[in-house]
């Protein structure tokens, strides 16, 4: 049976390994998240047990986690008290609600991998920004907890590993992806006026600033909202490590200027 005949398409992977999540995560030009990343992710700013807070949800639905519902259908699980999310095993993804940052399945559905090799000191002697994990390892580590984690399992700070081959039906994973670089164009043209693009990691997300002493046109990225001339689309590229960011945008009144990029 495949799994759309399942009726299980909108259900997270699970089974994979390490390696196949790796190497999916780069044949779609992304990656695996690190430890750091997932952990500030599932967190969202909070310090509670929980992203919800320290305790049962009640009637909230937040997480799929060992619950009441599990252990009617399966007895024997440690669970949390008092919570139904509904379901046995795995849930569609997006069934509960988003932490404070708006991620879904942070906790609990499948456990997640992560890029890191796991190691117990790692953090007492880490990088205080921005940790990538040990160079090397026996486990990876595995973060969020999934349908079948008893409740000390699924919270924010909790660590758990497994060797990179083992597959289960309590593990899955999540791609991650950098963010271009914010960059600046200037143009050099009388009155020193200048373009500024925001932030580019999405093609619509920035915004592009025309500044003089003698107008002021803004432009979002596609088509200017404030056209003086309009001869066509633009487009510019920057090199970042190695990695291209780029635009697509019709530059209204910057057209014929000349243009240099600082990242």
């Amino acid at each position: 049976m495949t799994v759309f005949a399942s009726n299980r398409v909108e259900h997270p992977v699970v089974s994979v390994s390490w390696e196949d999540a790796d190497a999916y995560c780069r044949w779609a030009g992304k990656r695996l998240p690190t430890e750091a990343e997932f952990k500030y992710a599932t967190r969202a700013g909070t310090q509670t047990k929980y992203w919800w807070g320290n305790g049962t949800p009640g009637t909230r639905k937040v997480a799929n986690v060992a619950d009441a519902f599990l252990n009617e259908k399966d007895p024997g699980w440690a669970i949390m008290e008092g919570y139904n999310d509904g379901y046995e095993r795995t849930a569609p993804v997006g069934s509960f609600e988003p932490n404070l940052f708006n991620l879904f399945d942070m906790t609990g559905n499948v456990s997640e991998w992560t890029t890191d090799w796991y190691d117990a000191e790692y953090y007492s002697k880490s990088p205080q920004r921005n940790p990538k994990g040990p160079s090397s390892g026996e486990y990876r580590v595995l973060r969020g907890g999934s349908w079948n984690n008893e409740p000390d399992n699924v919270r924010s700070a909790n660590r758990n590993r497994n060797t990179p081959t083992k597959r289960d039906d309590n593990i899955g994973f999540r791609c991650a992806q950098d963010a271009c670089p914010m960059v600046r164009i200037r143009t050099f043209m009388g009155g020193g006026s200048e373009c500024i693009v925001g932030r580019s990691d999405r093609s619509r997300a920035g915004r592009i600033r025309r500044r003089s002493a003698e107008e002021r046109t803004t432009c979002l990225l596609g088509r200017p909202s404030d056209p003086i001339t309009d001869p066509g689309p633009v487009r510019r590229r920057a090199q970042h490590a190695g990695r291209e960011c780029g635009w697509r945008f019709d530059a209204g009144s910057c057209i014929g200027h000349r243009y240099a990029f600082e990242i």
